[in-house]
């Protein structure tokens, strides 16, 4: 096999690529679309704003077309009183597969910098953490998601500032059968 590089300008990226730092992050999601070609979805950084890309390939492995799913999508917008952060927002993913058999494959994503306060000070953030698990249709449009942190998502457990929680993901599959 042969390496592909997808980028702005190459691997069928013009005009279909607007970023800054893409490839944060990279997963393969097999054939979301049901076309026959491989699609990924990839961790990027556009003028500050995290986000994901889902990106359709064709048969060669270049670009087809893409679709940006932002944090604001993933109700991940700022600290509650008008200050944005930087949650790293992307920096890793995981695939679950179509975990709940609804027909839509699902996802994680680390937002390792993500804390829950409203009332932090300026310029302090505690950096606990989050993944947030989302579904995604075949069209690459974001069906539904939800957060998961210290005492959030089903999550009971207590975590310590700069936990970074979501810092690293990996799917490992049923444990307990």
């Amino acid at each position: 096999k042969a390496a592909h590089k997808l980028s702005e300008r190459f691997g069928g990226g013009a005009g279909l690529l607007d970023t800054e730092d893409l490839g944060l992050s990279v997963l393969s999601l097999g054939d979301l679309d049901a076309d026959g070609n491989l699609d990924l979805l990839v961790g990027d950084q556009r003028r500050g704003v995290d986000s994901l890309l889902v990106l359709f390939l064709d048969k060669d492995e270049h670009l087809r077309t893409a679709r940006r799913i932002s944090q604001q999508e993933f109700g991940l917008v700022d600290d509650g009183v008008g200050r944005e952060f930087d949650f790293f927002f992307g920096q890793a993913l995981a695939l679950l597969g179509d975990v709940d058999g609804d027909g839509t494959t699902e996802f994680a994503v680390g937002a390792s910098q993500w804390t829950p306060s409203l009332d932090t000070p300026p310029g302090f953030t505690p950096r606990l953490g989050a993944i947030l698990v989302g579904s995604l249709h075949r069209d690459g449009a974001l069906a539904r998601s939800v957060l998961i942190s210290a005492q959030r998502g089903g999550f009971a457990g207590v975590l310590s500032e700069s936990t970074e929680f979501g810092h690293t993901l990996a799917a490992l599959g049923d444990l307990d059968g």
